[in-house]
Formats: C-alpha cells, structure tokens, sequence
C-alpha cells in the first residue's frame, strides 16, 4: 500500500564509519531530504578499501579525476535530522550502503525489506573501463528476498578507470532515496534482469595488460582528435513505409566543407518540406540553427539561419500548437530551456518564454498525450553526464509550468536514456527514439516501446536496435525523426583534415 507521506517512515542505515568516504555520506544526505526518519548504525572496522595495489597502476594511466573525489572523508556528524545509533529499533527499511549486509545489527524483519547497493566495491568500473564496456551497472538489490530496485547504468570514461569509478559511487549515492520513494509510492521491484558484478582484485598481469589496452586507446583518441574533425551529415528516406526505414535507399544532404549538420526535425508541407538542422561552422565553434527545403522529388537547397546565440544551439525540436509553429532548441551551454515562436515561417523566431533555467538539459522532446503534454529530457550535473539520466515531467500545455515525475530519472543508463527524436506511433503503439552513448556519444539509435505512461509511473522496453552501419558511411548516428513522407537521420564520419 502507498505511504503517501515519507515523514511517518523510519529507515535504517548501516554505514562503515562515523567519517565515511564523501559519496556514502551524500547517500545519508539524500535519505534525509526525503522527510523520513533516518537512523544511521555504525559497522566498526568495515571502512570500503580505497584504490590500492596494481590498481592504481590503472588509475595512473587515466589520469586525473574529472568529477568530485568521492573518497574524501566526511563525516555524519554533521548532519541534520540524522540519528546516530547503536541498533535498529523498528525500523522500515534497511539500506546497506558502503557495508556488507551480512553485519546487519538486528535480525528483525522490516516490512520495506533489507537492501544493499550492488554493482558498488572499491574496484568499481576498473574492468568495464578497461573492457570499453560503456556502463557499470548498479542497483539496489533486496538480501531478504529477490528483487531489484533503480537499475542504473553509470557511464563509463573510457580513457580513465579513476573517473570511472568516481562517477559511479557518486550514482550510486543518488539510489537509496530514489529506492525509498519507489517502496513509498509501492512501484514494483524488479525480479530479473541486472546482476551487477565487479571486480574484487586487480593481479598484475590484468593490470599490466589493462594499462597497455589504456594507453593504446589514448593514443588512438588523440591521433584521431590531431588529424580528424567530426562531420555530422543528414540522410533523407521519402515515401518510407515504416518510421524506422530501410536506410539503403536514403539520399545524403552533404553540407558545405566548413560545416556540419545535424539533429534534424522535418515538417512537411504538402509536397515540400523544411528540415531544421543543428549546423556548426567550424569557424565559429559553436552550433546554430538552420533550415533546409526539400521537395518530394528529393532537391534540396539551404534556406538559411534561424536562429543563433552567443552560446550553442542544437536540437531545433520544432512543433505546432494552438495554430502556431513553435521551436524548443537544446541551450544547455546557457543553463537554460528556451521556447521560441515563429514569427515568419521558417526563417523569424522570437522567444516566448524560458521554461526552466539553472539546469544542464539537453535534447528536450515534447509529447502530447491525451490529456497533458510530456517532456522527455536528460539532465547532467558535475557527477551525472547529461548522457545517463532521462527525466519526465507533464504539464497542461508547452508553456507549462512543468511538473517533474515521482519517478524521476525514468531511465538511468547511458545506453539507452538519451532522446533521439520524436515519440512516434505505429499499429496502435508509442515508440521513443533514444540514442546508446555508452562507449561513444551517438553509438546507434535504440527504439523503445512506451508500456505506462501516467504522471505516477512509466515504463518501457526496447524494441529495435539501429546500428550506425545502417548508413552508409556512418560510425554514428543519433537522431530519427519522421513527418508524414520524410524520414531523417543523422550520421557521424571522422572527415581527416589532409583531404
């Protein structure tokens, strides 16, 4: 049954230490602003180990951290609304954070169940970085029974196991109070699926060879970074049968030699269209945003810019309401999300208002439902990259205000999180576009199934893998968008700069 109120729950933490490492006591903080009762209990002697031994060859070869150290200590003691005890008394829930649950302090049961974080060890991310696997996967998992909470994918740096690691503990310290609001609000625990394993030791030999695997990969990346540019292009399919089209017969809208193009969003017109596309002037160094007419014959041609910043613009995710042509543009580099209006179609938009601001959003995507409008969108912070976490929020109409969902992030794993289009349905069903960017940004195009979609939970499932293969000449892709006979899509080449 739901608690609709947190503040009547008692929650129980077990930790290793009264000055624990930096990213445990951030998950006691997280509990706490829940309004729950907390009770931390100390497990003497079970401080997590640091990075040590052939490991941190490892860390040496990566480099310096990117984000938050999450080892530095901090102590609990300085927390508000925080019980320090020596046992549970009737407690909810238990949460093990940091401590192995077989230290438990009190053999009682709790009606929320006994969780520990999985996937969470002081080696944590070491292997999937060294294997390129694109996330380490975490979760918290009930000891006293099966189930899984807040599966979660933290990405992977694929040049440093240090950050890795870091960016890992800091997810994992934003999962017990998301838990705590899912047993609240009683969203299923899962029973199958995730597993989260990690490495317990580094030997020499997995080091030595591990380092070498880095460094190799360093290498590659700066020789490409020295003598490689990123080109992005546009493919067109017309008159496709189906939204995710067989992409052999598209026509390829090749940009000028000093720019690229990207992110596009069609809407037709009869027989013509208007393609808004991200377009980068090398020069410049930042994106704008600009249009392109095509004709169902497939001609094109370049109409012009439509709109341009002193900070970058992608994303132009264009719409119609109420009579008008509306444009929502990612202005993530300004802390902001900006709703702009046509004045004169394609080439004149005013802003209209900023829909929320002193937030890292990218690839905002609006949906209307029935009854409400949906706003698909990552955020990131200095921990979280803006490529893992998918938030929901629901409004009346794209003027807002905007409501983020209880369940937010719906989706936390970078191979799978991030928007990479418009909804769209076919045979009766809602399908969301999304992009893997787990071992590289815009690694191919996932679609998956919409199953619930209320302003209390969501859920999906993957439908369809598009690898960058699909396109000719690809090694990437990251945008599907479809407007009656248009089909468009984007793809990544490395363009070298000797030719």
């Amino acid at each position: 049954m739901p608690v609709r109120n947190l503040s009547t729950l008692r929650v129980g933490v077990v930790v290793p230490a009264l000055v624990p490492a930096a990213w445990v006591t951030e998950a006691v903080v997280g509990l706490a602003a829940t309004g729950a009762r907390i009770a931390v209990c100390v497990v003497a002697n079970s401080q997590p180990a640091q990075v040590t031994g052939w490991s941190r060859l490892l860390v040496a070869v990566g480099g310096a951290l990117a984000t938050a150290d999450p080892d530095v200590p901090r102590p609990l003691s300085e927390l508000a609304g925080v019980d320090i005890v020596d046992a549970f008394d009737a407690v909810d829930v238990v949460f093990f954070i940091g401590v192995s649950p077989g230290a438990e302090p009190t053999p009682a049961r709790h009606r929320l169940g006994v969780w520990e974080l999985a996937g969470v060890a002081h080696l944590a991310g070491m292997r999937e970085t060294i294997d390129d696997q694109g996330a380490v996967e975490l979760a918290l998992r009930r000891v006293d029974q099966d189930g899984l909470l807040r599966p979660t994918g933290s990405r992977v740096q694929r040049l440093s196991p240090a950050t890795t690691r870091a960016r890992a503990l800091w997810q994992a310290a934003a999962l017990p109070a998301r838990a705590l609001s899912d047993l609240a609000a009683a969203r299923v625990p899962l029973l199958k699926g995730l597993d989260p394993k990690v490495a317990t030791t580094i030997t020499a030999t997995s080091a030595i060879a591990g380092a070498a695997k880095l460094t190799s990969r360093a290498m590659a990346t700066g020789v490409r970074r020295l003598l490689a540019r990123n080109q992005w292009f546009v493919a067109t399919c017309i008159d496709a049968a189906n939204p995710v089209p067989d992409l052999e017969q598209s026509i390829v809208l090749q940009a000028p030699a000093d720019r690229f193009w990207a992110d596009p969003f069609p809407v037709v017109d009869g027989d013509r269209a208007c393609i808004f596309v991200e377009e980068w002037p090398y020069a410049l160094g930042r994106g704008v945003l600009a249009a392109i007419e095509i004709d169902r014959a497939g001609n094109w041609r370049r109409l012009g810019t439509i709109l341009e910043q002193p900070y970058h613009l992608s994303h132009p995710f264009v719409f119609a309401w109420q009579g008008e042509t509306w444009l929502l543009p990612e202005s993530s580099a300004a802390g902001t999300l900006e709703l702009y209006r046509c004045l004169e179609y394609p080439l004149r938009w005013e802003r209209e208002t900023v829909l929320m601001q002193d937030k890292r959003i990218v690839d905002a995507t609006l949906h209307e439902g029935t009854d409400r409008w949906w706003m698909f969108a990552n955020i990131g912070d200095d921990r979280v990259s803006t490529h893992e976490e998918l938030h929901l929020f629901f409004a009346d109409t794209p003027l807002g205000p905007w409501t983020p969902h209880p369940a937010n992030p719906v989706v936390a794993d970078p191979r799978f999180a991030r928007p990479a289009g418009r909804l769209f349905e076919l045979d009766g069903c809602c399908y969301r576009p999304a992009q893997d960017c787990g071992v590289r940004y815009g690694g191919a195009l996932v679609i998956h199934e919409i199953l619930e979609l209320t302003p209390e939970r969501y859920a999906e499932r993957l439908h369809q893998r598009l690898p960058p293969q699909a396109l000719a000449g690809a090694n990437r892709m990251h945008t599907l968008n479809q407007d009656q006979w248009l089909t468009v899509i984007d793809g990544h080449r490395d363009r070298w700069r000797l030719t």
